[in-house]
């Protein structure tokens, strides 16, 4: 096993004045203990890669808190390249346990992870039905102005809002709707890009209802 190789190397090392941690060679979770036999000290970077070795030949502890938490704190002792690729396996390895989990059929929270769910949603305010504060929504539109979203976002936002099924507006929604429409006037730019949008396009009978041709018929 490589992770047997890895550690067995480690003891040989001297870190000298590198910060060193607490390792289980065999980590509690799948039955180590606190004896010497099982403990090694190791410098953060090398903590780190002894969490993927363990997971990527036992195929166990792939959410380990070290394999994340040494991500970050181990920064500072990679390379810039070492350290994508640090980040590239944490995140890979999280992916494909995810990936077993959903394939499991009938795989359910315990009881005990339900409670513990429900206690943290507890004293989350829209798990109440209760409405954010102003200064809340104020705090999200700022954190969200200026920010453009990359052309693979927008195009995946394009696609999930076309497979989304679309919901019916009430009358007085509708109203509501007109009302606040009124007397507004589209600026030069918008009057534009409506423009270019219906060059093309015409006007058809889509399930029975008249709309303007899909753009893909545009020739």
């Amino acid at each position: 096993m490589k992770y047997n190789e890895f550690i067995n190397k480690c003891k040989n090392k001297n870190y000298l004045d590198l910060i060193v941690q607490k390792h289980h060679i065999i980590p509690k979770s799948n039955g180590g203990n606190d004896s010497e036999e099982n403990i090694v000290y190791l410098s953060v970077h090398d903590h780190f890669w002894a969490h993927v070795y363990y997971a990527i030949d036992t195929g166990k502890c792939k959410t380990a808190p070290g394999l994340i938490l040494h991500t970050y704190c181990a920064k500072k002792d990679f390379s810039e390249n070492e350290w994508d690729d640090a980040v590239k396996v944490a995140y890979e390895l999280q992916s494909e346990l995810m990936k077993n989990l959903k394939r499991r059929k009938g795989w359910k929270h315990s009881e005990e992870t339900k409670q513990k769910m429900s206690k943290k949603a507890l004293g989350n305010k829209r798990s109440l039905g209760r409405k954010d504060s102003n200064e809340v929504k104020e705090k999200r539109a700022s954190s969200l102005r200026g920010r453009k979203n990359s052309e693979e976002s927008k195009n995946k936002m394009s696609l999930s809002a076309k497979l989304r099924p679309r919901k019916k507006h009430s009358e007085e929604t509708k109203l509501k709707i007109g009302k606040s429409h009124l007397g507004k006037k589209r600026s030069d730019s918008t009057k534009k890009k409506q423009s270019e949008n219906k060059k093309g396009r015409t006007w058809k009978l889509i399930n029975g209802k008249r709309m303007w041709s899909p753009k893909k018929e545009i020739i």
